[in-house]
């Protein structure tokens, strides 16, 4: 994890930020609203500029997919489904 941390560089990302808003890719987030790393806030922010709902998991924290997996499995299911073409 140290190592992990280490490792963060936010450049990568601050370089494209200002083209989320551009995208044009099916979305969900979902987020630990007790995330103490990334505040909730972000969260909120996010979907926001994705034009994307946000699933705000009461208690949740930094590692909603490993806590939470199946709100995060029923999440993807969604998605696909939606994103899905007609068969």
């Amino acid at each position: 994890m140290i190592r992990q941390v280490r490792s963060l560089n936010v450049n990568d990302t601050l370089a494209i930020a200002d083209q989320i808003p551009n995208l044009e890719v099916p979305a969900r987030l979902i987020w630990g609203a007790a995330d103490q790393f990334q505040k909730i806030g972000y969260g909120y922010r996010l979907a926001y500029e994705l034009k994307a709902p946000i699933e705000r998991i009461e208690g949740g924290k930094h590692f909603v997919p490993e806590d939470h997996p199946e709100r995060v499995a029923a999440a993807v299911h969604e998605l696909l489904e939606q994103a899905a073409p007609e068969r």
